[in-house]
């Protein structure tokens, strides 16, 4: 079967159910990274930044913004059908 969800409105609607989901964790820098069909599903990786996510520059000591990567899977009908780790290599 194919995808009938427009590719727009699933971008939006993954946005909207990180930003609502992680609302306690005020999270921030909430941006699109990754779209990727997979059968009748579309893959939306979403990356953002949690207040406790930092990390020190092991050269220079400087403090950096580390991004949390999440993969939210759109369903045909433009339904959230799972929320998913991605994990990047260090």
């Amino acid at each position: 079967m194919e995808t009938t969800v427009d590719m727009r409105e699933a971008v939006r609607t993954a946005k909207h159910f990180i930003t609502e989901y992680f609302a306690d964790e005020k999270i921030k820098s909430v941006g699109l990274e990754e779209i990727k069909y997979e059968g009748s599903s579309i893959l939306i990786t979403i990356g953002f930044v949690r207040p406790w996510d930092w990390s020190r520059n092991s050269l220079t000591g400087e403090l950096r913004e580390k991004r949390s990567y999440k993969v939210v899977r759109i369903g045909r009908e433009g339904k959230v059908l799972s929320l998913m780790d991605r994990l990047l290599p260090e």
